[in-house]
């Protein structure tokens, strides 16, 4: 069952806090965040589903990275991974 992280409205998830809440996966959402370099990457904050990362190109969303417990969710469209 997934358990979300940075679930508080302060602070904003820093690089260190990632890597620990990712374990393993930080890896690969290393690798999204390299391959996405050119694009925005924004936090934004929900009171129902904590910290969400937004990568767009200020027009639409590539995809949104949802912090878990030893993983994350990626959106993007309709589809989750």
């Amino acid at each position: 069952m997934e358990e979300r992280v940075f679930i508080a409205e302060q602070p904003k998830p820093a690089e260190e806090s990632l890597q620990n809440a990712f374990g393993e996966s930080y890896r690969y959402f290393k690798e999204l965040m390299d391959i996405s370099d050119s694009y925005i990457k924004d936090w934004n904050f929900s009171k129902t589903s904590g910290w969400m990362l937004k990568v767009h190109d200020n027009k639409k969303a590539l995809f949104y990275i949802t912090p878990l417990k030893n993983e994350f969710k990626n959106k993007y469209g309709n589809q989750e991974k």
